[in-house]
């Protein structure tokens, strides 16, 4: 007994330290952390929830669908501050034509709204055109009712074929779901990791994400993969990194990992997860956790930044853009690296430097322009930041070493400009 009972202190301590820490920052400041696919509908229990939180996730889609289930997720997640968007049947039936009514959404939907985990519901998984009108309908009923829920919609990726997509063009497709069902975020299923390599597409789409979010005034989410699948290998640390920094670099205000634990379906056979078949934890559950601690750290100052830019270095790959004349960077010394470049509200610049390669870390030699005086790094972890000044220098390089899929924050400081410039 005494020994339970020091378990139970432990354990209310360690509670208390992770709730005392999501409400430090405020929502606008703390970076959205999602996963998908929380606890099982066979055993919903709090142990998953703090797993799930223990890895530094805030917020998780639960596919529980039945309605009392998801109030016993809901009460688990409002005592550890971990945001949920639901799947409920009454939602799945109206979308699916099954039932016209509104009436029993609407009353579950303000039994839900008195739980403060409840985030919104998952409306839809990769609608087409032709679904908008139909989704609409929902959205608009509940932005009447309750505006103050972020209703979630998964949308396609740019390898889905034109009948998925309903239109031959990517870019129109990603516009037209903005400005149609007008979601908080704007969120793509994509896989990005086939054989061990980036699909061909991944800056490509990263690229239109960010084109469409710019244009809209939408934030859009980075997506990782972590469960292997047909042709979607088990993950490694690297690959983890890629997916999620490159996003970030893209301008990303959020990211999403699929998935807590191995998806059921018919179509295809799961790999491990976050969690493998048996509900322990996999090598990919310490990665997401290493890689959520830096994004809690940097998600601070990238939320208040806005992406002015990305380029790479030779070779450039498809999608990409090399860098051009009145950057702060002249060039990099180094394949494989991509620089997003940033500006937050006051005009201070900003630049995250991700290493590409899933297999080998780098020491790139960058070549600044000579405008730029100093390089501070924004820390993630417990290293120091590293901290790069020159005076006089012609030549203003630097040596900065990255491991593999790693990414890398820094504010630029330049010359102050003379009056009349």
């Amino acid at each position: 007994m005494k020994r339970s009972s020091h378990c139970q202190c432990i354990f209310l301590i360690v509670a208390s330290l992770i709730f005392i820490t999501c409400k430090i920052e405020s929502p606008e400041q703390q970076m959205p952390i999602m996963v998908w696919y929380g606890p099982s509908i066979k055993n919903v229990t709090s142990f998953d929830f703090w797993n799930i939180r223990e890895a530094g996730f805030n917020q998780c889609l639960v596919d529980l669908e039945e309605s009392a289930l998801n109030f016993k997720a809901l009460a688990f997640a409002d005592s550890i501050g971990l945001g949920l968007y639901l799947t409920d049947d009454h939602v799945n039936r109206f979308a699916g034509h099954r039932d016209s009514s509104l009436v029993s959404i609407d009353s579950l939907t303000t039994l839900y709204h008195s739980h403060p985990s409840f985030l919104g519901y998952y409306l839809s998984d990769k609608p087409g055109l032709q679904d908008f009108a139909s989704i609409s309908t929902l959205i608009d009923y509940f932005n009447s009712k309750h505006p103050s829920h972020h209703y979630f919609v998964q949308a396609n990726p740019e390898y889905s074929t034109p009948a998925m997509l309903d239109t031959v063009v990517y870019r129109d497709y990603l516009s037209l779901l903005v400005q149609k069902l007008r979601p908080k975020f704007l969120s793509v299923e994509y896989y990005g990791i086939v054989r061990d390599k980036l699909r061909p597409e991944f800056y490509t789409n990263l690229g239109q994400l960010r084109q469409v979010s710019l244009d809209n005034n939408c934030p859009f989410w980075a997506f990782a993969l972590l469960v292997s699948f047909d042709d979607h290998p088990q993950v490694a640390h690297s690959h983890v990194r890629v997916q999620i920094y490159a996003g970030l670099a893209y301008g990303a205000k959020g990211v999403q990992y699929y998935s807590y634990r191995p998806p059921k379906d018919d179509a295809h056979e799961y790999g491990e997860a976050l969690l493998n078949q048996e509900g322990d934890r996999t090598p990919a559950f310490s990665y997401a956790r290493m890689i959520n601690a830096e994004i809690q750290q940097l998600g601070a100052v990238l939320m208040g930044l806005k992406s002015t830019g990305v380029y790479f270095s030779h070779p450039v790959p498809r999608g990409g853009q090399p860098f051009k004349p009145g950057l702060p960077i002249i060039k990099i010394n180094s394949p494989s690296i991509l620089s997003g470049f940033f500006e937050n509200e006051s005009g201070q610049k900003y630049v995250m430097f991700v290493n590409t390669d899933f297999f080998y870390g780098k020491l790139a030699r960058i070549h600044f322009s000579e405008n730029v005086q100093a390089l501070i790094e924004v820390s993630k972890n417990y290293m120091p930041p590293l901290v790069i000044e020159w005076k006089d220098e012609l030549f203003k390089d630097a040596d900065i070493l990255f491991r593999a899929g790693d990414g890398r924050l820094f504010e630029i400081i330049e010359k102050p400009q003379k009056s009349g410039d």
